[in-house]
């Protein structure tokens, strides 16, 4: 889903021929590393990035009028998992995760290298095993490409109309009747391409936001999704006015920044400015210089508490007032600042909402309409993301909130587990991701319920058989006295914990909320 880059390393052992196999040299990979808000760019680049902010919003604009630039792309911004690289290294085909930028790279030439490198999760393993045999099939001979995986085999809720797939937050719907569903119902693998390695003349690697799937050949075992956005748009002289506004009230502050050289000043705040918007999208609270001046306070505070020795903790302390001094001196400008802050993004909002309607693929998450994850604007190859932070970033920041550890979180996944099978697996995978996302305990619980139709194993059986199947899983039976669901929350509870998430097919989900 999100492009996290470093740079590339390079040297990989072929476990089938003991052959090494040189990557480029670090030094001479190019990263596309990092995608800005495109509001934030005003924070990262000052007035230049409020100018670049605008030119972009304006070539959007213009592409929803049809009107088209040079050196200017707009992509849907898939939200998919696991991201993964391919591609060929002196002739040899690999795959790898984004550990492909680890001191101690992880590229992948055959099985072997996937189950030494990923063998802590055999559904990870299952994807890269089947990228490895059929993402050959489309690959050009030269070039790495980066994208994001959004299905494989068994993964795909398959109803009466329609097709459904969840690789990450978001779930996309396809009609199972259109060229694309019976395309994705035939394949092994989904894929969506978004980045190109290509190696220059000098021998340089490039790293490109690259939207074309025409490059690839086609397999009917691999299905692409296209990430280009197509029109007409029904971008109606409202919707451009409502745009026009918010740009115009934008741009009168900018002599005002000006004036109080608040651009000047952006260079010391950018982390804590970008975690303060950060912090106000989660708790949906407005930016206003009181609270940045209460959230540079509260986060200072906290880390003087760890501080051991009085010295470092009164220095410490010192340049805190000092900091916090200066913002007092300016908290006029930086009120300005979140105002314009908040006008491009309600600007960005405008053409969010028109392109999103185009999508084909009906996004929801939890069961709700939503829109795609965002959009992706590039010019001259510098791609920026346009995301509606109110209500996509709210919702993944929800996603992967760590809980207090006070709570004692937990993650359980419950159920009869008659038979261990490949849907337990995924079910047992979505609780680990979960509890690592939010700094929880996963823990599976059985029922002990037996009967010859249904659940054939005794409980000490079915035990026995999920510990082999799930190799490192907390899995236990209920107890005699404590059969029920219910009986396990109040034990779970009586233990300490308070914070609690329930992993559940999706059979499951209205019962356990009627509960």
């Amino acid at each position: 889903m999100y492009l996290i880059d470093e740079s590339v390393i390079y040297e990989a052992i072929n476990k089938a021929t003991e052959s090494t196999v040189p990557a480029p040299d670090k030094s001479r990979i190019s990263s596309q590393s990092h995608l800005d808000h495109l509001e934030d760019l005003i924070i990262r680049k000052g007035a230049k990035g409020y100018d670049d902010a605008l030119n972009i919003l304006g070539k959007t604009y213009d592409f929803l009028r049809e009107k088209t630039h040079p050196n200017f792309s707009i992509s849907t911004k898939f939200d998919g998992s696991p991201g993964i690289l391919w591609g060929h290294m002196k002739g040899k085909f690999f795959v790898a995760t984004k550990a492909f930028f680890n001191k101690t790279p992880k590229l992948n030439f055959n099985d072997n290298d996937i189950e030494e490198n990923h063998g802590n999760s055999q559904t990870l393993v299952k994807k890269l095993k089947l990228a490895l045999k059929h993402l050959p099939e489309i690959t050009p001979k030269t070039g790495i490409f980066r994208g994001d995986m959004m299905y494989s085999t068994g993964e795909l809720s398959n109803d009466k109309d329609n097709i459904s797939f969840t690789p990450n937050t978001i779930s996309y719907n396809v009609d199972k009747n259109t060229d694309e569903g019976k395309s994705i119902l035939a394949s092994k693998i989904g894929l969506v391409p978004h980045m190109t390695y290509s190696e220059q003349d000098n021998g340089d690697f490039k790293a490109t936001f690259e939207s074309s799937i025409d490059k690839f050949k086609k397999s009917p075992n691999v299905h692409l999704f296209d990430p280009k956005v197509k029109g007409p748009f029904n971008f109606s002289p409202d919707k451009q006015k409502a745009f026009s506004n918010e740009l115009m009230k934008a741009h009168v502050l900018k002599p005002e920044l000006e004036k109080l050289h608040v651009f000047n000043i952006l260079k010391d705040h950018e982390p804590l400015l970008l975690n303060y918007i950060n912090d106000c999208v989660k708790s949906q609270k407005e930016m206003t210089a009181p609270g940045y001046i209460s959230f540079v306070s509260r986060k200072s505070t906290k880390h003087l508490e760890t501080v051991k020795q009085i010295k470092t903790k009164e220095k410490l302390k010192g340049e805190l007032d000092g900091q916090l001094f200066k913002i007092n001196q300016n908290k006029n400008g930086l009120d300005i600042l979140f105002r314009m802050h908040n006008h491009v993004q309600n600007a960005k909002k405008v053409l969010i909402n028109v392109l999103s309607k185009n999508s084909p693929y009906k996004e929801t998450i939890l069961g709700k309409k939503t829109k795609p994850e965002g959009f992706v604007s590039s010019l001259n190859g510098q791609p920026v993301k346009l995301v509606d932070r109110q209500e996509f970033s709210k919702a993944n920041f929800d996603w992967n909130e760590k809980a207090d550890p006070e709570d004692n979180p937990m993650v359980l996944s419950w159920g009869k587990f008659s038979v261990p099978s490949i849907g337990h697996e995924r079910l047992i995978d979505k609780g680990n991701d979960i509890a690592r996302r939010t700094g929880a305990k996963h823990r599976v619980i059985m029922s002990r319920k037996q009967n010859a139709k249904t659940v054939p194993l005794t409980p000490q059986d079915k035990l026995k058989w999920a510990k082999g199947a799930f190799p490192g899983a907390d899995v236990s039976i209920a107890s005699e006295g404590d059969g029920g669901l219910l009986a396990q929350l109040i034990h779970l509870n009586k233990n300490g914990t308070k914070n609690l998430t329930m992993v559940a097919g999706a059979d499951r989900v209205k019962q356990y909320q009627t509960l």
